[in-house]
């Protein structure tokens, strides 16, 4: 028969929370032509209570079983069935865990009492028929690192976990392959389902309860099958990766018992992020589906998000696996993003007296930042009588354009649809500044006595200014700028870009300007981390028509075009990626481009890359007297909204990131609390022990040296300058130099249309 393949594709939703207001406005949005997206709306009432069952995919976690990590966990009704092998003693633990009562049973399998001890096994639970659990046994024998299978059964338990009997596997039954979840499952009337690897790839055989052959399962031809799992009521699924010109998508198929045959449920689920891994349903659903960002259930063609692990004060990408159980509640496996070790954590629903007395702050952003991300789980889990919910507009976006979200926002923004915080990162900040959008951060700091702009850097807070307001914030900072030896660049931090092209004009023959291996990495500094050389927001202006610039494009002609291993052998592309850590320490190249996350970043380079030669930080070029030409680059930043009614749990949370606590703990930026950094910048002269590795060898560079961590400090407090990057400044400069490079036009008419259109830009922003 032929096999009928009916696709419908669904974007999953990540948050699944709509647009947002402090003030409970809601926009339409008719023109809405993403007709395969489908959000639940969000209102918020007066009181900031929330209408409806909002937070219907939070949940709460606690971890159990502390102290333990299991190998393989699987779940039978609201029973929990681990699995573990024990390498010293070489036998296998098995444990059942009732989460409610904390009660536990430790046992083994029977099958493996009395076998030869230098054996390899290996047991796995399945579900069976009339509510019976099997466990798949298999025994080994390695030989000269032939593993060799030596006896394969099933010992059958009730559901109270007693033991009732045990049944060989004949050979003939999925000969030669590891019996292990997701390579085989059975139906509930007993068939099995096997995935038998083989030279060309899996093929899907069929088995009745006797692991009798029926015969192989037709599937399409454009699909690769993955994995097998258990439907809620006994049915069989089978998930299939299907690859196209735009992508890889998930398939998932129903196999239909009676005909042997693969049957398409009608359902494309596409995921975001890492693969989902699917699971059995409990609650009425056919199964489950986790990624990256949470749970959905699959119910028909219906999917629905059960479980959002940023509402459930959970990292993203950090749940790798998880159990439903048929109350409802879910174990996950998790990673501690502190301690980077497995727990697991049992998932509860949080009831609507729990959600009904916290007041909710909103928060839109396109994209969830690492950092953002743990300030606001850490927030929420102190239960501070407030609660932040996320809407990421990254779920706009496709894979055709990566834009949308930001376009969303931008939209949203200038029709007043506005959550209580926004994450600005993206944004072309200074056209939506003036509008009367965002509340200044400097009045809700003059509110709160307890609170002194003084212990923080002031610069810092001015570089993020617009017209003397502070209407974006950020909270610690990465240090941008250019480093080159003294002897060659003089002793003066911070140069313009003429400068700059001055001092390439007047470098030695033989020494390169700087280190970019190929066109794109210069064209990705100077059009992304550089665009402050060529663009004054704040003025709307930009400065692209200068022999400056048409230099910088000539010196990019010398590059050769963007490299690609399959162009060299393996040989030759390592040798091309190679560093060459003493190319600046032995003067044959000139400017280095550094970022410093930490105090000690900037030591390390000192003793390394200069070899403890005088340095002067250039910066990157300013069109003006912009400080010393040093980039505060922040890991986000934040704005608030200026109708909301709950600023004062707004300065909370971002009085909790300014806190002297807060500011300590980073450990990938450096702090903006004076007191903080003026201490990190101490630590670093007391690093006896500080190694750092150069040149693929540990070295041993001692402590700070004082005089090396004032001429930071300094340097830092001289920085009047952040990090912007607007895409479609970037996307300009990169098309109208790609003409330049193709040989379409003039490196002078180049630069005069990334001015023309530039400039348009800018004013049709402003």
């Amino acid at each position: 028969m032929k096999h009928r393949k009916i696709t419908a594709v669904l974007l999953a939703v990540v948050m699944v929370l709509p647009v947002l207001t402090g003030c409970g406005r809601q926009k339409e949005h008719e023109n809405n032509t993403d007709e395969t997206r489908e959000t639940d709306e969000i209102i918020i009432d007066e009181d900031g209570k929330i209408v409806g069952d909002i937070l219907a995919n939070s949940y709460r976690t606690e971890e159990i079983l502390k102290g333990e990590y299991w190998m393989t966990s699987t779940a039978i009704g609201n029973l929990l069935l681990f699995t573990e092998q024990d390498p010293m003693q070489n036998v296998y633990k098995l444990m059942s865990y009732d989460p409610q009562t904390e009660e536990r049973k430790d046992f083994s399998p029977k099958c493996f009492a009395e076998t030869n001890a230098s054996n390899d096994f290996n047991a796995d639970f399945f579900p069976l028929p009339d509510g019976k659990i099997g466990l798949v046994c298999t025994e080994f024998h390695d030989e000269k690192a032939q593993r060799e299978i030596i006896r394969r059964c099933v010992e059958i338990y009730d559901g109270d976990l007693n033991y009732v009997e045990t049944k060989e596997i004949p050979e003939s039954f999925a000969p030669g392959q590891l019996l292990n979840p997701g390579k085989i499952c059975v139906d509930a009337q007993g068939n099995w389902y096997c995935m038998i690897g083989t030279d060309k790839g899996y093929i899907l055989e069929s088995y009745n309860s006797n692991y009798e052959k029926y015969g192989e399962i037709a599937l399409p031809a454009d699909v690769t099958m993955q994995y097998l799992f258990n439907g809620g009521d006994g049915s069989v699924f089978i998930c299939c990766i299907n690859k196209t010109d735009s992508g890889n998508y998930h398939e998932v198929f129903v196999l239909d018992a009676e005909a042997r045959t693969g049957r398409n449920i009608g359902k494309t689920i596409v995921t975001r992020g890492k693969d989902p891994a699917f699971v059995t349903g409990t609650m009425g659903y056919d199964f489950y589906y986790h990624d990256d960002y949470g749970i959905y259930g699959v119910k028909g063609s219906e999917v629905e998000s059960i479980v959002s692990w940023i509402n459930s004060d959970l990292p993203v990408g950090h749940v790798m696996n998880c159990c439903p159980l048929e109350n409802g509640t879910f174990l996950l496996n998790a990673m501690d993003p502190a301690t980077y070790m497995g727990q697991y954590r049992l998932a509860e629903k949080r009831s609507q007296e729990e959600l009904e007395n916290v007041q909710l702050i909103t928060l839109s952003t396109v994209g969830m930042y690492n950092k953002l991300e743990g300030a606001v789980i850490e927030y929420n889990r102190a239960d501070k009588g407030s609660r932040i919910i996320v809407q990421d507009y990254a779920d706009y976006n496709t894979y055709e354009d990566s834009t949308l979200g930001l376009k969303r926002l931008r939209e949203d923004l200038l029709d007043g649809v506005v959550a209580d915080i926004v994450c600005t990162d993206g944004l072309n900040f200074e056209s939506l500044a003036g509008k009367g959008l965002f509340a200044d951060w400097y009045d809700l700091m003059a509110q709160d006595a307890e609170f002194s702009r003084d212990d923080y850097l002031k610069n810092f807070f001015e570089s993020y200014e617009y017209d003397g307001k502070l209407q974006r914030l950020g909270v610690s900072f990465i240090v941008l700028t250019a480093a080159a030896k003294s002897e060659h660049a003089g002793t003066q931090q911070g140069c313009t870009m003429e400068e700059l092209m001055a001092l390439a004009d007047s470098m030695p023959q033989e020494m390169k300007f700087s280190t970019f291996k190929d066109r794109d990495a210069m064209i990705s500094h100077w059009f992304e981390k550089g665009q402050n050389s060529f663009v004054n927001r704040v003025k709307s202006e930009c400065y692209f028509g200068s022999s400056d610039v048409v230099k910088l494009l000539e010196m990019l002609r010398q590059l050769p075009d963007k490299l690609s291993p399959e162009d060299f052998t393996k040989d030759e592309w390592d040798r091309i990626n190679a560093d060459d850590p003493y190319i600046y320490a032995d003067d044959r190249a000139l400017i280095d481009f550094q970022s410093f996350s930490q105090p000690m970043d900037y030591y390390a380079m000192l003793r390394t890359t200069f070899g403890d030669a005088p340095v002067t930080l250039l910066g990157i070029p300013m069109q003006t007297d912009e400080g010393n030409g040093g980039v505060f680059d922040t890991k986000f930043t934040l704005s608030v909204n200026a109708q909301s009614e709950k600023k004062d749990a707004v300065w909370s949370f971002m009085k909790h990131l300014l806190s002297e606590k807060y500011q300590m703990k980073l450990n990938d930026s450096m702090p903006i609390h004076r007191g903080v950094l003026e201490q990190k910048l101490d630590l670093a002269t007391r690093q006896v022990t500080a190694q750092v590795t150069f040149d693929g060898i540990d070295v041993n560079i001692g402590a700070a040296t004082q005089e090396s961590m004032d001429t930071l400090y300094s340097y830092i407090q001289g920085i009047r300058t952040c990090y912007y990057y607007d895409p479609t400044v970037y996307r300009i400069m990169k098309e109208e130099t790609e003409m330049f490079l193709s040989g379409d036009q003039t490196a002078e008419n180049a630069a005069k249309m990334m001015q023309s259109r530039v400039s348009i830009y800018l004013s049709e922003q402003s």
